[in-house]
């Protein structure tokens, strides 16, 4: 990459990937945070198979 660009787009180029993230983070999946946490995903697993109760209790633990 550095062959081929000049300095300043090579950080433009490694810059922009950051600030994409950071922004989609802010603006979109922060925001949807209660809509994209697997707390319901694991209490519906524990309820299917009960012999994974245990480390999926540990598991629901840890992730609020």
């Amino acid at each position: 990459m550095c062959n081929k660009m000049t300095t300043d787009k090579v950080f433009y180029a490694t810059l922009a990937p950051f600030l994409a993230f950071y922004a989609a983070f802010s603006f979109v999946l922060y925001p949807a945070r209660a809509l994209i946490h697997p707390d319901a995903t694991c209490m519906a697993l524990a309820e299917q198979m009960p012999n994974l109760a245990a480390p999926l209790a540990v598991v629901c633990a840890q992730l609020n």
